[in-house]
């Protein structure tokens, strides 16, 4: 066994040094290391593999974190991140080398890991980071009860500000858009981008996630969105803002809001303001987010097993849960399309896979999965809506996917586009709710798992257990014309729910269920 152990690390050697040299043989090399380790862990032997690693690299964290990352990279088995966490909690780094690694983890469990069950993990770990950083921050304020605050202002934060595109951009906007239109709050957003980032950094972690922002709204901005005028202010954390983020704290504060709003994944900046005033922290994605704020939110609940397990941690730990039973406004096309706008045959059964990050999501679970669907009947064709820079390699892999397979690109107008679907298919990922709703909208049935955004949009029974219960439903979708026609009618039900009425009375009814909890 140990020598097997031994030739894994110089496979593992090998595909590095051929990946630095850009040489042809890294694949090669990347596939042995495969093999060989998903054989240790058939034979359960893993233990002493990581045993070894641990015996060698773990006097140098930083090193050994980039193994770690490299052997995920590779075999995408989640004992490796497992063991990143371990070792974040237990080495000596400083930390915003934490905070970065911790935020390329992240990214590995938003991209459809199975870590992301580990949620008492991840808050630890979190809390952790947080009481490091208010060591180092060093605010001496009082925290200042409700009845002493502005009633009618809200600070509301969030760690990315794109395009109305892109889907949690458009939640903070309709909801700054109906607080200050509707109910007359006065709104200012923080744009907190976590972006540990630096040349030192990122050879820690292998390929790593970049934050992406846009750079006009740094410092102080306004953006119009409808009839109303956004304020906010920008800043990049890191360790050349560390002064900024204190100067923010105090300038809050006197602000004096009724509540720190914060929308998205954590966010240590808005989790500092927990000891001054009260936070309510929601996320963008299923179940409740990483947050030690004192009310937990959430508008997207599939009750699954995991979700169960973060309400019980919440009741551990004090924390209040709040359902907030969001239901945006939709808005139709302007346009009408048609299949031959994209050369796609009237005749076909079109499934359609929307992401703007098809390059992950589409791994070899999901490719094998496609392959399945697409040898079951020559009818039914695949169209791939959205960001998707590897479909030319992806074409290359199987004929099948090269005749059978569309990339329709970025659309705009993905409402609009979606009309011209048979079926919408969710890749196991946590994302993907938008692109559903539109879907749903137009009459187009939707195929998912049940423990992601998109099954909050679908009954229970709607939804699937497995992969393999996804190809069954989709065959029972594309043989049987008569529940195809009834799941279809039952989709469009969504547009009773979407009105702009709806969306004003569930805000009032969390708003008030809010004010509760805060006295």
């Amino acid at each position: 066994m140990q020598i097997m152990i031994k030739s894994l690390l110089e496979d593992l050697n090998k595909y590095v040094k051929a990946m630095q040299e850009n040489s042809e043989k890294a694949k090669q090399f990347s596939d042995l290391f495969r093999e060989n380790y998903m054989s240790l862990k058939e034979e359960q032997q893993l233990d002493d593999f990581y045993e070894r690693l641990w015996s060698e690299f773990s006097s140098d964290p930083k090193i050994f974190t980039l193994i770690l990352s490299i052997i995920y990279d590779v075999v995408r088995d989640d004992r490796s991140l497992c063991e990143i966490f371990y070792l974040l909690q237990h080495s000596d780094m400083d930390l915003l080398t934490q905070i970065y690694i911790r935020d390329q983890l992240e990214t590995c469990i938003f991209r459809n890991s199975n870590l992301s069950r580990n949620y008492r993990n991840r808050r630890n770990l979190h809390k952790q980071l947080l009481t490091k950083l208010e060591n180092l921050i060093d605010v001496n304020l009082d925290y200042k009860p409700y009845k002493f605050r502005n009633k009618k202002r809200i600070v509301l934060t969030i760690c990315q500000l794109l395009g109305d595109s892109h889907a949690p951009t458009r939640v903070l906007k309709e909801i700054c858009y109906i607080l200050q239109n509707k109910f007359h709050y006065e709104v200012l957003v923080i744009v907190a981008i976590d972006d540990m980032y630096d040349g030192d950094l990122s050879s820690i972690w292998y390929h790593p996630a970049i934050s992406f922002y846009n750079e006009n709204y740094n410092g102080s901005f306004t953006v119009k969105y409808k009839e109303e005028k956004i304020n906010g202010f920008q800043f990049i954390m890191n360790h050349r803002n560390l002064g900024i983020i204190k100067k923010l704290i105090n300038i809050i504060c006197n602000y004096n809001p009724a509540f720190i709003w914060h929308m998205g994944n954590r966010c240590l900046f808005a989790d500092l303001f927990r000891k001054y005033t009260t936070v309510m922290a929601m996320p963008f994605t299923d179940g409740y987010t990483i947050s030690e704020a004192q009310i937990m939110c959430t508008y997207l609940n599939s009750h699954s097993d995991e979700i169960k397990d973060m309400e019980a941690y919440l009741g551990e730990t004090g924390q209040k849960p709040l359902q907030y039973d969001l239901r945006l406004p939709l808005t139709p096309s302007m346009k009408t399309y048609h299949r031959k706008d994209f050369n796609i045959d009237d005749k076909d059964f079109v499934i359609t896979v929307v992401g703007n990050r098809l390059d992950i999501e589409v791994n070899n679970e999901f490719k094998q999965l496609l392959r399945k669907i697409l040898k079951n009947s020559s009818r039914i064709s695949i169209a791939f809506v959205g960001i998707f820079e590897s479909y030319p390699s992806f074409v290359n892999e199987d004929e099948i996917f090269s005749t059978r397979t569309k990339f329709l690109g970025y659309q705009e107008d993905l409402i609009g586009v979606l009309g011209i679907m048979d079926l919408f298919l969710n890749p196991p990922r946590q994302g993907g709710g938008g692109g559903a709703v539109y879907s749903l909208y137009n009459g187009v049935p939707v195929v998912t798992l049940n423990y992601c955004d998109v099954a909050n949009s679908l009954e229970p029974e709607d939804t699937c257990n497995s992969i393999q219960e996804m190809f069954e439903l989709i065959q029972k979708y594309f043989y049987d014309k008569e529940f195809y026609q009834k799941q279809s009618v039952k989709a469009l039900e969504i547009r009773k729910k979407r009105g702009l009425d709806v969306f004003f009375n569930n805000t009032k009814t969390m708003l008030e269920e809010a004010v509760e909890l805060f006295e």
